[in-house]
Parts: structure tokens; sequence; C-alpha cells
């Protein structure tokens, strides 16, 4: 049986990620679940990977969590480092 929760009982809960990339930076805030008004079922799952380098909500929803690593995964020339 699976056992229901609310969404908010997940703020705040930290995560294993998928792959090893950047784990260094999780005890900056990194794998952690926040929430935003931005993020709703209506329009999707309610669930949204924050990636602060490259969306305007994403900073937003980092910078006011505590979270200051910024990564950028990309070079100039648009490949993943």
């Amino acid at each position: 049986m699976i056992s229901q929760h609310a969404a908010s009982d997940l703020i705040g809960q930290s995560y294993e990620p998928l792959f090893p990339y950047f784990t260094e930076l999780e005890n900056e805030g990194a794998f952690c679940i926040y929430a935003d008004d931005y993020v709703t079922t209506e329009s999707g799952t309610g669930v949204v990977h924050q990636a602060p380098a490259f969306g305007e909500d994403d900073y937003r929803v980092m910078k006011n969590n505590g979270v200051t690593a910024l990564v950028c995964p990309i070079d100039f020339e648009g490949r993943f480092t």
C-alpha cells in the first residue's frame, strides 16, 4: 500500500541524485525539495527540476532558499562539461 502525504510534507526533504554530478554541493542546499507558487499540478506534474543558471524562476527559488551555488555544466560552445 502506498502511503498518502501532502506535497507540503516533502518540502525540506533531501534526496539522492540520479547521477553523481555536483554531489559535493549537497551541503550548500542541492538535492533538496523546495516549493514555489509557479509550480502547479494544473500545468504539469507539480514537480520541476531547478537549474538556477538557466531560468529566472529557478534562480529566484534557489536564492530565496539560501542556495548560493550557481552551477553551469555547459561551456561556451554549448557542450556539457
